[in-house]
């Protein structure tokens, strides 16, 4: 059993002693990948818990990790999208965290904003692109998904 095991069983289940532990975690973290993400890890698994309480003791250490993760994030690494829900999880947005999801390869139906039809945005191995998806057919009037600037972006109707 390795070390991740002791202090986060199947990547799920945490106990006080996890808690315990991240503050020594977060001092190795900056030059240590692996202490990094075992101390990840064990933040996601307070969602939803009443454990939650656990990481007020350690409030300096969570601001220090999600800092070390953003900064790898930036680095753009192949575990990329492990770690952007790491960074959600420090920053508190557990639900979002736990829900994101394996974006490498899946399809998400959306409404356009403008006519309501109902789109599907399909991201990894089948190509990342925005379609009308028909039931006989297949996806139709396929287009290339573009990187947008947040600012631009109109809020979708309520």
């Amino acid at each position: 059993m390795g070390d991740v095991d002791r202090l986060c069983l199947h990547g799920e289940t945490v106990s006080a002693a996890s808690f315990a532990a991240l503050p020594r975690l977060a001092a190795l973290a900056p030059a240590c990948a692996q202490a990094l993400e075992l101390a990840s890890a064990i933040v996601p698994c307070t969602f939803g818990t009443r454990r939650e309480s656990l990481l007020a003791g350690c409030p300096n250490e969570v601001d220090r990790l999600r800092e070390l993760v953003d900064q790898r994030l930036r680095t753009r690494p192949a575990d990329y999208n492990r770690l952007f829900g790491d960074l959600l999880a420090l920053a508190g947005q557990y639900h979002w965290s736990a829900s994101m999801g394996d974006f490498t390869d899946d399809f998400y139906a959306v409404s356009c904003p403008d006519c309501e039809a109902e789109v599907t945005i399909a991201v990894g191995d089948y190509g990342s692109y925005a379609a009308i998806r028909d039931w006989d057919q297949g996806d139709t009037e396929r287009r290339p998904l573009r990187p947008a600037q947040p600012e631009k972006l109109r809020r979708p109707k309520a």
